[in-house]
């Protein structure tokens, strides 16, 4: 089976959808361009996100009521 890279996008972004229900999600800004393009932000909402935030080193990290907080990167960290 021969997929498209749009389509490999998806089910990954599919398997990130499934972990982000009442959670607060942090993605950098290569995450946020690959997410634009396969599905985009309302994907996020939609499967159950509290709210999708840039990941900042400078982030005021207010999630005392949140349990569950999802990081996605692209980029490498160094």
């Amino acid at each position: 089976m021969v997929m498209t890279l749009h389509q490999f996008s998806q089910i990954g972004w599919r398997e990130a959808c499934k972990k982000v229900k009442k959670a607060i999600v942090y993605i950098d800004n290569e995450g946020a361009e690959c997410l634009h393009w396969n599905g985009g932000l309302t994907q996020m909402i939609a499967a159950g996100a509290v709210t999708v935030k840039e990941f900042s080193a400078f982030e005021v990290w207010h999630t005392f009521k949140f349990y569950l907080v999802l990081f996605v990167f692209e980029a490498l960290l160094m």
